[in-house]
């Protein structure tokens, strides 16, 4: 199935997903805008538990239909959350590791998903 930029949705997580999480954990391990990058990691983290709290969101365009991923949201908005915290406390480079850390575990997701039949 088609998104709406006519591109498949695993094509679209990595070259655009993927790219944009290693660009976080690389800012945020390089502390770059760190008071701007915190708030946005810990909104982005409350939005996803938000997300996973509610059970919202259950069709994503950029899917190309269901969300698969939502029973994982939790733990990407934990890792968030604790990124966007430990960039509070000073701690950047284990803040990027963290968001690494959410950038392996997509990775697995998505090859379990799409690859893991092969």
């Amino acid at each position: 199935m088609l998104t709406h930029c006519n591109m498949e949705p695993k094509t679209l997580f990595l070259i655009g997903c993927i790219p944009t999480r290693l660009l976080l954990a690389f800012l945020a391990a390089r502390d770059v805008a760190r008071p701007w990058l915190q708030w946005i990691l810990l909104a982005t983290g409350l939005t996803f538990a938000y997300l996973f709290v509610s059970n919202s969101r259950l069709t994503a365009r950029e899917a190309g239909g269901p969300t698969w991923w939502a029973p994982w949201r939790w733990v990407h908005a934990t890792l968030y959350i604790a990124a966007g915290l430990l960039l509070v406390l000073e701690r950047p480079v284990v803040a990027g590791r963290v968001l690494f850390i959410d950038v392996l575990i997509g990775l697995w997701l998505h090859f379990s998903r799409y690859y893991a039949s092969l």
